[in-house]
């Protein structure tokens, strides 16, 4: 099989563990003279004296750290520059008595002179590890250029995303995902489309929160998801405009064009991004159900669907910072997206008995139109105490969204024989409204009072109101007039508060550390007249023991909460397949977990890191979809199950080979899920142990040449009532660039097996059902971005010697 050759393929990276090094290195950190914090993305380049060319190149990381490596013993030549600094320039002496060279601190000052930046041939990092979290820099990747931040997400390592967008956290839906540190408002109602028109030109870094301490929103069992999106530049003006165009082998057509702005100054930080995309989609599915007695089969219902789609989107983002003074800053920042969808779909239904013989077919033909607009508006005020590191900031941010939809749907029936039957063609049109927003408040303080503690505290509240109405109208063929179904109207509304306060500690005392938090919330709900009412507590505790030898341990333990919300509550039937329906329970509660943490973290100076995670967690009141059969109808639903356990193991491994030239990830994910079964829906208790597997490998072919490669696998899985089915892929991207970085190209093929499926096997008392989503086969995408600004007004690179220090 296909996925035989993936798994091998990742199996060969995760041997490429370590490699024999040479022996010479150098180890730096750079700096920014005036606010005296680290700088990153610096371009670092060694020189032997007889070359101009560099030997090695390398972007300095987040804290502005870098190390050259594998460097044979000689003299060499150190040159540090960024746009808009004088560069700096030092000779460095690598031998056999002391192969590692550290040049413990660069200090760049700006300078009002263009600087010609080093053309780097290293690259930044793909993955970086925190206390608390997992960095994923994906702003430079060959597959981020051109996609939406659906694609981007999908090649993070232990996040999964499926046809409708759906996303989830080492095998766990319930993740929260937020936008430049705050709740973003998404829903399962609104977050795959949201998602899907935000560009992945703005995302700078994603980052994976598994176990958030109590200074984090405790909602989402799984975790938080944070889309950090592109802010500052370093020089005076930068702006670039980037268009693309894709095909996939389904025959959809799409593209986008956008452009992006950035001004960093003494008073003022101002930053603008939109764009607009637009295209097509085709997908395909099938549905086969087998209707029971006891064990013997009754009946057959055989479906297939395929639809198309029509869409063209908006994206906006901007904001603006004002340094009021050096202890004042005061920042309004925000984005928006509109969307207009419209398409078709035919569903065929087949009907038979028990020997597989026809007893009727029936069409149904679905048109439908979309609409939908969703922002977002952050007002964020902080003032810097005379202390290094004492801080208080306060933020209010709105959002806002609105949907609007219509379908309408013609269906047939025909006999045995395929012969039409007789008034039996019915109309149906659906019009639904649905309207969200969400106000929150926050207040911070932060305090670093040495070097090794400090201590967090924080306020919060939270509002949030959703309307939505659904009304049917019908009609029979003979006439044509419609007749609103008022036993189906649908009107829901769902009001939330949740007041919040939390205070976390953090101390270091030699190599050990620690951080304990507590949060407590007052939560107050109305679902379509279903009120709760509830406080809860949310300890968290973080301890880390540096080993020698690079080494580290870190165990945390949080308690954690997946408040329903959306389709989850919203008791709005869905009819887009009359056979199949589905709606939420407002009567649902909340899940509670407790989860566990135990990671180890090994680092070693050739680049190389080594990170393992074991984790369990305890849910009560589990929510989960379940199905019934009911006079040939399939009714899917939420109901609060059980209890569930879960645990797992995460390794990790990141290689920096070939002098940088090669930058690997490699991770895999085996986890234990088991869950108490439920009388009340015959379902037994399960338990499944299952695994999955990434590789990204970020590749320099020659300067200013890069390419990527990314496979996964997902081995089957056991679900409530049934199972997921494996899936796999590989995706391949290259970039290049020109005219000194101006001008950038990328080209991009995803889903390159043509192996993208999603197929489920359901069954329940009296039925089992297999049903599969199928892509649209291979994609493939052209990017083109120019880039320009200026830079600090012009000039030649200054390499100064004497105005710059390092200690």
């Amino acid at each position: 099989m296909k996925y035989k050759y993936v798994l091998s393929l990742l199996w060969l990276f995760f041997v490429v563990f370590i490699i024999r090094a040479q022996d010479g290195k150098i180890i730096g950190q750079v700096f920014d003279n005036t606010s005296k914090k680290p700088l990153d993305f610096a371009n670092v380049a060694l020189f032997t004296n007889q070359s101009k060319e560099p030997l090695q190149a390398i972007l300095s990381d987040s804290e502005g750290k870098f190390i050259l490596q594998n460097l044979p013993y000689g003299s060499f030549t150190l040159k540090v520059s960024f746009v808009g600094y004088e560069s700096f320039e030092t000779s460095v002496l690598v031998s056999k008595e002391k192969p590692t060279a550290r040049v413990n601190k660069v200090v760049l000052k700006e300078n009002a002179q263009q600087i010609s930046e080093v053309q780097v041939v290293g690259q930044r990092s793909g993955v970086s590890f925190e206390i608390d979290k997992k960095v994923f820099n994906v702003d430079e990747t060959a597959l981020a250029q051109g996609s939406s931040t659906t694609d981007v997400l999908k090649n993070i390592p232990s996040v999964a995303v499926d046809l409708e967008g759906n996303v989830s956290l080492r095998n766990n839906s319930s993740v929260e995902i937020w936008i430049n540190g705050k709740p973003s408002g998404l829903t399962d109602e609104n977050r795959g489309q949201v998602l899907e028109q935000m560009p992945a030109e703005t995302v700078e870094k994603i980052e994976v929160i598994t176990n958030p301490s109590a200074r984090f929103n405790p909602e989402g069992s799984a975790g938080i998801i944070n889309i950090v999106l592109k802010e500052k530049n370093r020089g005076s003006y930068l702006a670039s405009i980037n268009s693309n165009i894709g095909y996939n082998e389904s025959g959809a057509i799409n593209g986008s064009f956008g452009g992006n702005y950035m001004y960093n100054g003494p008073k003022f930080d101002v930053q603008l991004n939109g764009s607009i995309r637009g295209g097509e989609r085709k997908n395909a599915s099938y549905n086969n159900r087998a209707t029971l007695v006891a064990e013997d089969t009754i009946s057959h219902l055989n479906q297939r669907s395929l639809s198309e789609s029509d869409m063209f989107m908006g994206f906006m983002r901007g904001g603006v910072t004002y340094h009021i003074d050096k202890k004042n800053d005061i920042g309004l920042s925000g984005f928006g997206m509109l969307g207009d969808f419209s398409g078709n779909s035919t569903i065929n239904y087949h009907s038979l008995d028990a020997n597989r013989d026809t007893l009727e077919t029936r069409d149904r033909l679905a048109d439908n139109a979309n609409n939908r607009m969703h922002y977002n508006v952050s007002l964020d005020y902080k003032h810097f105490f005379d202390k290094t590191n004492h801080e208080l900031s306060s933020s209010i941010y709105y959002v806002r969204g609105n949907h609007n939809s219509f379908n309408a749907y013609n269906t047939s029936r025909f006999g045995n024989d395929g012969v039409y039957i007789n008034d039996s063609k019915t109309y149906q049109e659906q019009q639904a409204t649905r309207n969200m927003y969400n106000i929150t408040w926050q207040a911070d303080y932060f305090n670093k009072f040495t070097k090794d503690s400090k201590l967090e505290s924080g306020l919060s509240f939270n509002y949030r109101n959703s309307l939505s109405e659904d009304r049917m109208y019908d009609s029979i063929f003979t006439t044509n007039s419609f007749v609103e179904d008022v036993d189906k109207y649908n009107r829901f509304t769902y009001v939330e508060n949740i007041f919040s306060a939390y205070t976390t500690y953090s101390q270091k005392i030699q190599t050990f550390s620690f951080q304990l938090g507590l949060r407590a919330e007052q939560t107050m709900t109305e679902a379509k007249q279903h009120y709760r009412s509830y406080f809860s507590l949310f300890p968290s505790v973080f301890l880390s023991q540096s080993l020698p030898q690079n080494n580290e341990l870190q165990i945390n333990y949080t308690r954690r909460i997946n408040r329903p919300r959306g389709w989850q509550l919203n008791d709005f039937v869905n009819r887009t397949d009359e056979l199949n329906l589905s709606y939420g329970n407002p009567s649902l509660r909340p899940e509670f977990t407790n989860s566990f943490e135990f990671n180890y973290i090994k680092n070693w100076e050739q680049g190389h890191t080594f990170s393992t995670s074991l984790y369990y967690r305890a849910t009560s009141d589990v929510i989960q979809r379940v199905s019934k059969l009911q006079n040939e109808i399939m009714e899917t639903t939420y109901e609060n199950i059980t209890t569930s356990e879960s645990a797992g193991a995460e390794l990790i491994l990141k290689n920096r080979l070939f002098a940088n030239k090669l930058d690997l990830t490699s991770t895999i994910n085996t986890y234990y899920y088991s869950l108490a079964g439920n009388d009340t829906y015959n379902i037994p208790s399960t338990e499944n142990i299952t695994w999955n597997a990434r590789m990204n490998a970020n590749i320099i072919i020659q300067r200013g040449f890069t390419t990527q490669l990314t496979a996964y696998y997902r081995a089957p899985q056991v679900k409530v009532q049934g199972r997921d089915e494996q899936v796999y892929g590989i995706d391949l991207g290259a970039r290049k660039t020109f005219f000194k970085g101006a001008l950038n190209v990328g080209v991009s093929v995803r889903n390159l097996l043509d192996s993208q499926r999603t197929t489920n096997i359901t069954w329940g008392e009296n039925f089992y059902q297999e049903s599969a989503s199928l892509y649209s086969g291979r994609s493939y995408r052209l990017t083109l971005t120019y880039n320009f600004g200026n830079m600090k007004n012009g000039g030649k690179e200054q390499l100064n010697k004497n105005n710059n220090g390092f200690s």
